[in-house]
């Protein structure tokens, strides 16, 4: 009796357990709440992949940079519509091919109903150049720069536009800015090398 008379007395000195009494982290908990992770689209996963490919382009030293590039290409070629990346495909058959005309009915068909690919665009400017249409061809690379500035392959192709126009300057000036774009290009880097040897002054 006397021991269950203390323990009656040491619970009355205690008092009641109040609310300001639980530990801090459990009301904190309850009040702060978490944001959502923010959930990227396909295309702004393909944007992020791309910057990561471009920074690696430029490390010292690459040995991997085909492989690298074949990954720019890919992105570079993605559609959304399956429909335009077959006739995308068919159209380089079909200039491989050398049948020009079928070709430009399809890059055509592309270009017009999904005029956000630049892929097409700079697909049918490597068309117009093997039908020797120098002009539309640079047309079609000004486009495929303005939505992708950093096309290495656009801006090449613009010098060997240039060079077969003996356009010399111009095309020094487009391989220069097609390396810094990807110095890993050395069939452009050996055009340029070619370019400043036979013209000093460019």
């Amino acid at each position: 009796m006397r021991f269950a008379f203390c323990l009656f007395l040491m619970a009355l000195a205690a008092g009641p357990v109040l609310a300001e009494d639980q530990p801090v982290q459990d009301t904190a908990s309850a009040s702060v709440s978490v944001a959502p992770a923010k959930v990227l689209t396909e295309a702004q996963k393909r944007a992020a992949e791309l910057d990561h490919l471009f920074a690696e382009l430029h490390q010292p030293k690459l040995l991997n940079a085909d492989s690298i590039e074949a990954k720019v290409w890919t992105l570079w070629a993605y559609n959304d519509s399956p429909t335009a990346e077959l006739l995308l495909k068919q159209a380089g058959v079909a200039m491989d091919d050398r049948a020009f005309d079928t070709s430009e009915t399809m890059l055509d068909t592309v270009v017009e109903s999904y005029p956000d690919f630049f892929e097409a665009r700079n697909k049918r400017a490597t068309l117009y150049f093997n039908m020797k249409r120098y002009d539309d061809a640079l047309a079609e690379l000004d486009a495929v720069l303005d939505a992708e500035p950093r096309h290495f392959g656009a801006m090449a192709a613009r010098g060997f536009i240039f060079s077969a126009q003996k356009k010399y300057k111009d095309a020094a000036d487009a391989f220069r800015e097609a390396l810094s774009l990807n110095p890993n290009m050395q069939g452009v880097a050996a055009a340029l090398k070619q370019l400043q040897h036979d013209y000093p002054d460019i």
